[in-house]
């Protein structure tokens, strides 16, 4: 637990730090107001990116504080804890994973509404070149499966070839 709350700490240190940041930035801005609430969005994000690794952290070691307890409290040990806290564990990473792409799936989902698949392609296969963004792998698949959408959509299916 020691860890644990070191983590804690550490999270909340470095928000502190980005919020400090941008206050200091604020006074330097002609509208203050408008400024401290468009600044302040920052620090927002990196609080909920903080609470989204804590909770992948507490959620990943939960089932093991848990069996260690109740193993020291009882000396028994109960097989469904042991379990979940054998799948849990080693999910960390993929728990930290998931809050790690949150930003970028958030990104791309307010940019592609109405496509899964494209905003995973965003995240799975980044443009990575020049100042033309029109030749990344997933901008080229992203239009070629809206023209396949509209093409599909605009036609008409029968079941029964006699209705045609």
């Amino acid at each position: 637990w020691f860890i644990i709350i070191i983590s804690m700490i550490a999270m909340f240190l470095t928000y502190f730090s980005v919020r400090k940041t941008e206050l200091q930035s604020v006074k330097w801005t002609k509208t203050i107001k408008l400024q401290k609430a468009q600044a302040l969005r920052h620090s927002k994000q990196v609080l909920k990116q903080a609470f989204f690794y804590l909770m992948a952290f507490y959620f990943s070691w939960l089932a093991a504080t848990l069996t260690r307890l109740i193993q020291t409290i009882n000396g028994k040990s109960y097989f469904p804890l042991i379990l979940l806290f054998a799948i849990t564990t080693p999910l960390q990473g993929g728990f930290n994973f998931i809050v790690y792409i949150r930003p970028k799936y958030l990104k791309y989902r307010k940019e592609y509404p109405d496509s899964i698949c494209a905003v995973m392609c965003k995240i799975c296969f980044p443009y990575r070149g020049g100042d033309n963004a029109e030749t990344s792998f997933a901008t080229n698949f992203f239009s070629s499966m809206r023209s396949f959408r509209t093409r599909s959509s605009s036609r008409s299916f029968h079941l029964n070839p006699s209705s045609n």
